[in-house]
């Protein structure tokens, strides 16, 4: 099993050209406490075009106009929680320079259409993700989906495609050994490494997953155009730059989203042998709304 895995020097993610990736060595972190979880990252512009963002702990990033991303890694950094930030949270800053909004979602290919699983962490959108890979289907990304109303449709467009598991959930899918990549501390998890398909997918449902302690059954339930939007806006990837423009942008994104695509609340037992019920389940569900 590899233990570290590099950064791509050019990423294709979401509509537009591939973002450049500059890796800028080393710094000392400028007093910032080691864990970047506690207490977030800081914003700045110090010229037009360029969005500074400081991971407190963690590392600078310079992004201009949306086209590159400048990585400088501070000194005691996680090397994992560095590149995952590369690969996700960063370019979904970019995006946004760009005008493309992304949900907080995984997302799969299926019968040559887009499915999200859209939630917080924990809320079991890699378990999914890693699932229909398992039985098969094409991932689109793990965590930052980018999406766009074309037309009388919503596209949703492929990100870096790895998926990353908790040690149980790899088990529980039986994951090949030779397609995981150890993260390292803090971080517990594994990463499957999978190839993304090329270009958008329109955008066929939306699931809202979350995890059961009390229920045992796979329960599945539709959800109205106004619970899909407010769910929808709850789970953009990035809540924090927000403008007048945007905010506009968002809220239209949402509602036609929400009119458009069919959105289901999913509640999954906490038992990974029901993992295949659950997939037979959205399955069926998918094929019902070809009707």
């Amino acid at each position: 099993m590899k233990k570290v895995l590099k950064l791509p020097r050019r990423l294709q993610v979401g509509p537009g050209p591939p973002l450049e990736i500059r890796a800028a060595g080393r710094r000392a972190a400028p007093g910032e406490p080691p864990s970047a979880s506690q207490v977030g990252f800081t914003l700045r512009r110090p010229r037009r075009g360029t969005l500074l963002v400081t991971w407190h702990g963690l590392g600078e990033f310079a992004i201009e106009r949306g086209r590159t991303i400048t990585a400088r890694r501070f000194d005691d950094a996680s090397w994992s929680e560095f590149r995952d930030l590369v690969l996700t949270n960063i370019p979904g800053f970019a995006l946004l320079e760009r005008g493309v909004e992304t949900l907080h979602s995984s997302g799969v290919e299926i019968n040559g259409r887009a499915v999200a699983f859209a939630g917080c962490a924990g809320s079991a959108k890699s378990t999914l993700a890693a699932l229909f890979f398992r039985r098969g289907c094409r991932v689109l990304t793990d965590d930052l989906l980018p999406v766009q109303v074309v037309g009388k449709h919503v596209q949703a467009y492929p990100s870096f495609a790895e998926i990353k598991l908790m040690p149980e959930a790899a088990r529980a899918l039986r994951v090949h050994p030779s397609r995981l990549f150890r993260m390292t501390p803090p971080m517990r998890k594994f990463i499957c490494k999978v190839r993304a398909p090329k270009g958008p997918r329109r955008l066929a449902a939306v699931y809202f997953p979350a995890l059961s302690t009390t229920s045992r059954r796979v329960i599945l339930r539709p959800l109205s155009r106004r619970e899909a939007f407010h769910n929808l806006l709850a789970y953009n990837f990035n809540a924090v730059l927000i403008t007048r423009r945007r905010l506009r942008r968002l809220l239209a994104l949402c509602a036609r989203i929400a009119e458009r695509v069919p959105a289901r609340r999913l509640l999954i037992p906490r038992d990974w042998r029901r993992l295949d019920e659950v997939a037979a389940r959205i399955e069926a569900d998918l094929e019902s709304l070809r009707r």
